[in-house]
């Protein structure tokens, strides 16, 4: 017989969060974390509790539509009756909340959530001893191909690996930082160059924007990157260099030339880290390659896929629809740009 629900969890409900309950290999976990966070990227995760079952796959069963007493318990131990739960599948939405009654939450958004939090296993449930497979871990996050094929890098699905997880997440990182900066300056500077100049910004890069900025007040002071010449038109550049006495006197000097040196470092950051991941995403494609030649059609019933590549020692982000594409999924995040 099921425990009979409290009406609200043993845990005091902070406003405005969630619970996950995340399946592991030999187990399930409960987390707490901000709403707000399926919006964007999840930053902070409370671990509530992780218990392991000798026979998992029958802690959920579809089948019969029955849940394990002991997951009941600790799901009315966490939950709060009108709080909603975060769960990985449709199925398992369907099953808790109509044995249950308390009402889940499955989208794309979640699918995103559960892919990157299984990646990163290791970190958010450490009692967990048993290794995520392959097939947990596919199909690839649909945020983390837009970052690759953003910067025309493409894999198979088994190709991915830890490394190349990571590396992605740096990259996807400096693209958010490129992106603020880059709305930032538009929205300063847009509107002047229309009206004094007759120069229409709208579409042109941070470092095409920053080097006019660089220019205007520091003409002598030389370029790090890039030809003026072939970076901007001819009236372009006549219309930056003849009116930079505007811009001069309502703008400070050093805040324009950090303006630059920030983006420039944004330049030299993301082109170092394009190289690193396009020279993992060759390791993973020889090794595949080498794998597939020397695999043979019998392997005693084993699964024969596995990842490719060295385990990566530093923290993990992983990046997914959400932010990036402006479409509502969401990522996990860890340290950021820690290189």
């Amino acid at each position: 017989m099921a425990p009979t629900p409290t009406g609200k969890g043993n845990y005091c409900r902070i406003p405005g969060t969630v619970k996950l309950l995340l399946e592991t290999p030999s187990g399930f976990t409960i987390f707490t974390f901000d709403e707000k966070y399926l919006r964007k990227s999840i930053e902070i995760l409370w671990l509530h509790e992780f218990r392991t079952f000798e026979d998992k796959r029958n802690v959920i069963n579809l089948t019969a539509q029955k849940i394990d007493v002991s997951l009941i318990k600790m799901l009315w131990t966490y939950c709060a009756w009108d709080e909603r739960l975060v769960v990985g599948s449709r199925q398992y939405k369907d099953i808790i909340e109509k044995t249950l009654g308390l009402k889940c939450l499955y989208d794309d958004a979640v699918t995103e959530v559960m892919w990157g939090l299984k990646n990163i296993m290791h970190l958010v449930v450490p009692e967990e001893q048993s290794k995520m497979t392959m097939d947990d871990r596919l199909p690839m996050s649909l945020g983390l191909n837009m970052v690759l094929n953003r910067h025309k890098i493409y894999i198979k699905q088994e190709m991915l690996n830890e490394c190349i997880i990571k590396k992605t997440s740096k990259v996807y990182v400096t693209d958010l930082r490129e992106k603020r900066h880059l709305k930032f300056l538009h929205k300063m500077f847009d509107e002047d160059f229309k009206v004094f100049s007759k120069v229409d910004t709208k579409v042109w890069s941070l470092f095409k924007l920053a080097t006019a900025l660089k220019i205007m007040f520091d003409p002598h002071g030389g370029l790090k990157y890039g030809n003026p010449h072939k970076m901007f038109s001819h009236d372009e550049l006549t219309a930056i260099r003849r009116d930079a006495h505007l811009y001069q006197q309502t703008l400070d000097k050093d805040l324009v030339l950090a303006v630059y040196d920030n983006s420039v470092t944004l330049r030299e950051v993301k082109a170092e880290l394009l190289h690193e991941l396009r020279t993992l995403v060759q390791e993973a494609k020889a090794a595949l390659e080498t794998e597939e030649v020397e695999e043979k059609p019998a392997t005693n019933g084993v699964d024969s896929r596995r990842q490719v590549g060295a385990h990566c020692n530093r923290d993990l982000t992983v990046p997914n629809q959400s932010s990036i594409g402006e479409v509502q999924h969401c990522c996990i995040t860890g340290e950021i740009l820690s290189s």
